[in-house]
């Protein structure tokens, strides 16, 4: 795997430094190695720039929880309207128009996640653990995927872009109503 990009640009700006300290006795044409220690240091500067900061996981500055699923809001009923509802958005007419391949495999994912939790046949204390596991990584992650979708569909840079806005404003109506389903479970 390859490491991340500042990884990588700090390798490099580590290795020109030691070749321009070991090299320095020789000569550099014209302003060369000036140029080179200026490369360096604006790599330094640069580097906050490319690097995501690290949420703080304490303080103002912290990102909320993610919201504890209530048990008592799952019922077979409510994880049949919800599997139902992604399987009516991804069979939909308009699906290929507005999603690519990405967003339809999360739905799928995040589908078959539910649909694990929901068909355990297992019974006992660690059946019922694996059940909300599968459970809370299902519906987090479905939840979080149609929130994004919603919020994309309806910004105006994403409508204008897309081949299909008629398509759009279908799937955008059945997004907020599965984005409806899911919020109950919380």
């Amino acid at each position: 795997m390859r490491p991340a990009a500042w990884y990588i640009l700090s390798d490099a700006t580590k290795s020109i430094r030691h070749c321009t300290l070991e090299f320095s006795d020789e000569p550099w044409p014209g302003t060369t190695l000036h140029d080179v220690k200026l490369l360096c240091d604006n790599n330094d500067d640069l580097r906050p720039l490319l690097q995501p900061v690290q949420p703080s996981i304490i303080g103002p500055d912290a990102r909320p929880l993610t919201p504890a699923i209530n048990p008592k809001h799952i019922s077979d009923d409510a994880l049949n309207n919800v599997v139902v509802a992604v399987d009516e958005i991804l069979t939909g007419e308009s699906t290929d128009d507005v999603f690519d391949e990405s967003v339809k495999a999360a739905l799928k994912h995040y589908k078959i996640e539910i649909s694990l939790g929901q068909n355990t046949n297992e019974t006992g204390e660690r059946a019922v653990r694996s059940k909300l596991h599968h459970l809370r990584l299902g519906l987090v992650g479905l939840a979080g995927v149609v929130g994004s979708i919603s919020i994309s569909l309806t910004s105006g840079v994403a409508n204008s872009m897309l081949t299909s806005p008629n398509a759009a404003h279908t799937i955008l109506s059945n997004i907020k109503s599965l984005f409806g389903k899911l919020i109950a479970f919380f």
